[in-house]
């Protein structure tokens, strides 16, 4: 499998010269050296930060590292860090020859105390690192003095390569400014069309965004741990009455504002839902919201970066490569990531429809999700997809924290519904009579999709609300069967009306026999069966793939098929009786 932890030219490392990587290095402090360079490097190479001993306890080094000999026993290695350049001319104390010939000798002879607190072990290698150069004499001077198979040292040239290699992100952000590229993205996801537009509330571009004050609907997130429970028993064994305790294990359901992500302890999490329930919208909503956070100034705030899974899906190199990248483009030419940003958690990045990559393609995406999670721990991920099966199976999404979209509740919509109203000059009672009606009395569960597409109905009258369920009904499957796909940029193979066909066809035959589920192989023979009446050559998997998959309308379990809801199969099964003699008969 290729590993996408690495790149082997990265562009990041390519975007800055080695003469502006040689001033970097020499600007930086002895301390920021071993702590932003020295320290992660040798963690990526695998090695384990063990402990520092520069201060006081040092004896010839500033840090022990530990990994394994080739047969897999604990291999030491002492590091003794320098700032500025090391050859025979050295003017300071610290930088003369000898005291580093002592530091260096020093450090091979001085045992170490493992991290088992009982075994102690001299290291195998002693490591110099300097943010200068080593002169040739300096290198000569060394090797000869001391054991130079147990030595090895590393000067700027060294140092620049080995980042290149495996920390090219570290040449980020040396100058990083995060107000263009926030106040641009923030821009971006408000006018983004990809999205059920409420109504042209003003003359203002993106004043009908979903993710802006004004008019979103406060999604919320649920998700399922387990809690230890301790149970008392009482017995009464013939009048010796006694009590047991025994733990037990509840779930318990955890419900947090979409908002609220970041500041879980977790780090990857999986935000699934229904199509329409609000998984995109719910994403550009915390980007704004963080985006907010950073154009007020505030130092602690976390930096968004939105993509899309497709896109990780078709880039060749690192994600930290396509954030960048991406940053990078939408900032206008400037990286607005810093090296500090990927390091200290200061990175958010939300990924959005993983339903939308090639089924085969899936599991590497997560892969270098993952990869780029392994890198930089503290960077909060959030990954959307729909519900599908096949997603929920692959055995990387074990490592993501599970969270459902929730239902709305009315009184979430009501803010938005007053502006529309407002606007249409019709009774707020009698919209929301509606929308309760079709909760309460009919089972179904409100969803940004349905809100916004009952709302943005624009024969609502005084005279006509509450409208005709249908008609809502039309509007909402309308969407689910072809026009939201289209909106955000999927290519739509077949006619809706040839699907809408074949759902009502599906719908009257289950109906008909009074079925709330069937075998998926029938609905496939139903539908060949259909398809070859007309003459229509299409693809019955790629149909598959957009009515039962990407519609959202029914849901399978890879057997047998059943509507997401039975209003919508009444619905579909009423418009699919094929003619007004059908009623006698029933």
């Amino acid at each position: 499998m290729q590993n996408y932890a690495q790149s082997e030219s990265s562009m990041i490392a390519q975007k800055m010269t080695d003469t502006k990587k040689r001033e970097v290095l020499a600007g930086m402090s002895e301390a920021d050296f071993r702590d932003k360079i020295v320290r992660p490097l040798y963690r990526r190479r695998g090695l384990s930060h063990l402990r520092d001993t520069h201060g006081t306890d040092e004896h010839g080094s500033d840090c022990i590292f530990v990994g394994k000999d080739p047969l897999g026993a604990p291999m030491v290695i002492a590091i003794q860090t320098k700032k500025g350049p090391v050859n025979m001319a050295g003017t300071t104390p610290s930088h003369n020859l000898a005291v580093i010939e002592t530091q260096l000798r020093t450090a091979l002879e001085t045992p170490i105390l493992l991290a088992d607190n009982a075994t102690k072990q001299k290291p195998a290698q002693a490591h110099l690192c300097t943010t200068g150069k080593i002169s040739n004499s300096a290198r000569t001077y060394l090797d000869q003095r001391l054991e130079a198979h147990r030595i090895k040292l590393f000067g700027s040239d060294e140092l620049i390569e080995t980042i290149d290699s495996v920390y090219p992100e570290f040449w980020l952000g040396v100058d990083a400014d995060r107000f263009p590229y926030a106040r641009e993205l923030r821009r971006r996801l408000c006018m983004a069309e990809d999205v059920i537009k409420v109504l042209a509330l003003s003359g203002e571009p993106g004043t009908d965004s979903p993710v802006i004050d004004e008019n979103y609907l406060r999604l919320r997130l649920t998700r399922m741990e387990s809690k230890s429970v301790t149970k008392v028993k009482q017995h009464k064994p013939k009048g010796n009455a006694f009590h047991t305790t025994e733990k037990q294990i509840e779930p318990k359901f955890v419900d947090i504002s979409v908002e609220d992500l970041p500041k879980q302890r977790h780090r990857l999490s999986l935000i699934t839902g229904e199509g329409g329930a609000g998984k995109t919208t719910a994403l550009r909503r915390l980007a704004v919201t963080l985006i907010d956070e950073v154009l007020s100034g505030s130092e602690d705030a976390l930096l968004p970066v939105v993509l899309k899974a497709k896109q990780i899906a078709t880039f060749t190199r690192t994600l930290t490569d396509l954030i960048v990248e991406e940053a990078t483009a939408i900032a206008g030419g400037k990286c607005p990531i810093s090296t500090k940003d990927l390091e200290a958690g200061g990175i958010v990045l939300l990924i959005d429809a993983l339903e939308e990559v090639d089924e085969g393609t899936r599991a590497q995406v997560l892969t270098r999700i993952i990869a780029f999670h392994n890198q930089h721990p503290t960077c909060a991920i959030a990954l959307t997809s729909r519900d599908y099966r096949s997603i929920l199976e692959l055995i990387q999404i074990a490592q993501f924290v599970h969270y459902w979209i929730l239902p709305l509740a009315l009184k979430e919509a009501d803010g938005l519904i007053t502006r529309v109203i407002e606007k249409k000059h019709v009774d707020k009672s009698m919209v929301r009579s509606t929308l309760k009606k079709l909760n309460e009395t009919h089972g179904l569960n409100l969803s940004p999709m349905l809100i916004s597409v009952f709302l943005a109905s624009s024969d609502f009258t005084k005279q006509d609300l509450p409208p005709n369920i249908a008609e809502i009904f039309k509007k909402f499957t309308e969407q689910m069967i072809g026009r939201w796909d289209t909106t955000k940029g999927i290519h739509q193979q077949f006619e809706a009306n040839t699907k809408d066909f074949l759902l009502r066809q599906l719908a009257f035959h289950m109906h008909s026999h009074h079925q709330r589920s069937i075998d998926e192989l029938d609905v496939r023979r139903m539908f060949e069966s259909e398809l070859q009446k007309r003459d229509l050559d299409i693809d019955i998997d790629r149909l598959f793939e957009e009515l039962i998959h990407r519609s959202g309308l029914l849901r399978t379990d890879g057997k047998t098929l059943e509507w997401r809801h039975h209003l919508l199969q009444e619905y579909f099964a009423g418009r699919g009786v094929p003619n007004a003699q059908f009623f006698s008969t029933v």
